[in-house]
């Protein structure tokens, strides 16, 4: 996968990014350049520690920072640009919780083939507010507003060792049946993950 094509005010990506399943972020990137209400986009997490120890399940975490909030939040048809959803949450959203329209707002997405994007949205007026974290690399900044953002560190990632089997139960927020899902997690393990639907 390459995203470091020498675009303006666009940054190096790290090599660690080449990890397969990359379409949502290829996607990402595009809406960014396209659309001028985005103004940074901040990739954090695992993808950009250079430690991180490759794996077919880790996700995307993004974060747009965006002017005119509203105009993506009114309506979220525009996410579907980014893949066939099989999973879609968003927090803000449930709970019976009544948003705003102008506090950050995060879509956690996952796609029919295996990849997983959490993306938020972030006003730019609140950067100071919510700065990236400090595991972040700046992929797309029009207007320079993270010109100090440090290189991501090492982290504190342990090597893998042996772990028992983990088993993670999604209620899902339309009242519909629990998604569980089972992986083998010890290292070395060659097990299929295996995903049911408990009534």
């Amino acid at each position: 996968m390459c995203v470091s094509s020498p675009l303006q005010h666009q940054r190096p990506v790290s090599d660690t990014l080449d990890w397969g399943m990359a379409d949502p972020l290829h996607q990402v990137l595009a809406l960014a350049h396209q659309d001028s209400r985005v103004r940074a986009v901040i990739l954090s997490g695992s993808r950009v520690n250079p430690q991180a120890v490759p794996d077919a399940f880790q996700d995307y975490d993004v974060t747009l920072y965006v002017r005119d909030l509203p105009s993506f939040t009114q309506s979220h048809r525009w996410i579907d640009r980014f893949g066939e959803r099989m999973i879609l949450q968003i927090p803000a959203l449930m709970g019976g919780a009544e948003y705003d329209h102008t506090s950050p707002i995060t879509y956690l997405m996952q796609f029919v083939d295996g990849s997983r994007l959490d993306l938020g949205l972030i006003p730019v007026e609140l950067r100071a507010e919510f700065p990236p974290e400090s595991l972040s690399r700046v992929l797309l900044d029009k207007d320079d507003l993270f010109p100090d953002l440090p290189a991501p560190h090492g982290g504190t990632i342990s090597p893998p060792r042996q772990a028992p089997r983990l088993t993670l139960t999604l209620a899902t927020s339309s009242g519909g049946w629990p998604l569980t899902w089972s992986r083998d997690c010890g290292a070395g393990s060659s097990a299929t993950p295996s995903i049911t639907l408990t009534p």
